[in-house]
């Protein structure tokens, strides 16, 4: 009995997710409509849109002809619901509030590099995007918190945070202390793959995998349109998978790791030991000529693509999405030198039907974390 009652409430469930996802895709959208889209008989499709109007997620938007005759459909979308995401970056904390349909409609970050060693500051700086953004509409639902680092999404515990130190900590209740709304937590490479899948190049693909490029290296990847995370929950760290073997001693404390040469605090090192010159920045090494950045980049590229054609032969995938702030600066460089490494690491018949790219998004970290709440309203997980 117990477990007919499981069911139930699962297919129950999947149901829900399936009509609110034919509403997002196809709105405004009529019941006879969604009732195709879906496969659901008519009185169950009217019995769900009940439901969702009583919710008040749902409602009616006027009539529109179908084919030219007959009685005018009433069309149904959804009633202007804001969902927040708050990204804790190296030296910034960024906000968005996005609708259901994914449209951004209010933003706001605060730089400081406080963040990255008080943890004071850093959640200071959280509190003041959250309240700033309230002010602008109410939260739906809840609040998804990207941050760089290793995580205990469930739980909400930043267990490994290199690049942000002050953000080890149990997240989760630290910011539920000023954040009213339910507060979903994930690592930043996931949270990009998520936005990829949702809004980005990923929209169209089962499987694929984002990575990301920054202070660190991540990859978020995504199998028949899940989140892959592994028996720990923390699969992913592409950063600190081995390209030499007894190499440069990495932060985490093994040797040879990619972040250990390619992330962006090893190659602006790099830059500086070789050219003897003081660059502070990514930014500031951009405005130097390619023909003095260019020997490095296409180094350091050319070692993610060993990373990259390790995740090519691993997982299979037929895309890779390469973001994040390298990329965004520095992508003419990196994307062809990791294509060719990682075409020199993977074997033929897995790199074949492979597209790496960039990504085309902006922000998409802050708005992969808006998407935390959008995947619980549009998507079950756990079937």
């Amino acid at each position: 009995m117990k477990d007919r009652l499981r069911n139930h409430a699962l297919i129950k469930r999947i149901n829900r997710a399936h009509i609110l996802n034919t509403i997002r895709l196809d709105s405004p959208i009529a019941r006879a409509q969604v009732a195709d889209k879906t496969g659901l008989d008519r009185k169950s499709l009217t019995n769900f849109v009940n439901e969702f109007i009583a919710e008040g997620l749902v409602e009616e938007t006027g009539t529109a002809q179908q084919g030219g005759m007959g009685r005018p459909f009433t069309m149904l979308g959804f009633k202007k619901h804001l969902v927040m995401g708050l990204e804790i970056a190296s030296g910034s904390v960024g906000g968005v509030m996005m609708d259901l349909y994914g449209k951004v409609h209010f933003s706001h970050r605060i730089k400081d590099e406080g963040i990255n060693t008080s943890s004071a500051e850093m959640l200071n700086a959280v509190k003041g995007v959250y309240r700033r953004l309230k002010s602008c509409g109410e939260v739906y639902q809840g609040v998804g918190v990207s941050v760089q680092g290793v995580v205990d999404h469930e739980k909400g515990i930043v267990l490994e945070a290199c690049n942000i130190p002050s953000a080890v900590m149990d997240l989760k209740s630290a910011l539920g202390k000023f954040i009213v709304e339910p507060v979903h937590i994930e690592t930043s490479s996931m949270v990009g793959a998520l936005a990829e899948k949702w809004f980005g190049m990923g929209r169209l693909s089962e499987d694929f995998i984002y990575v990301e490029l920054g202070g660190g290296i991540g990859a978020g990847i995504v199998s028949r349109r899940r989140l892959f995370r592994g028996t720990g929950m923390h699969a992913g760290e592409l950063g600190h998978t081995v390209v030499e073997r007894n190499g440069v001693l990495c932060r985490c404390g093994s040797r040879g790791c990619l972040e250990a040469y390619a992330s962006e605090g090893k190659i602006l090192e790099e830059f500086r030991r070789t050219y003897s010159m003081r660059i502070g920045s990514i930014e500031e090494l951009a405005e130097l000529p390619r023909s003095k950045t260019g020997k490095i980049l296409k180094d350091a590229g050319t070692k993610i693509g060993w990373g990259v054609g390790n995740l090519i032969n691993l997982f299979n995938p037929n895309l890779i999405v390469l973001g994040g702030r390298m990329i965004d600066v520095f992508g003419d460089v990196l994307v062809p030198a990791v294509s060719r490494g990682a075409s020199a690491s993977s074997i033929k018949v897995c790199m074949r039907d492979v597209s790496i790219v960039a990504s085309e998004m902006s922000d998409p970290i802050v708005r992969g974390a808006a998407a935390l709440v959008l995947s619980r309203i549009f998507e079950v997980e756990d079937f």
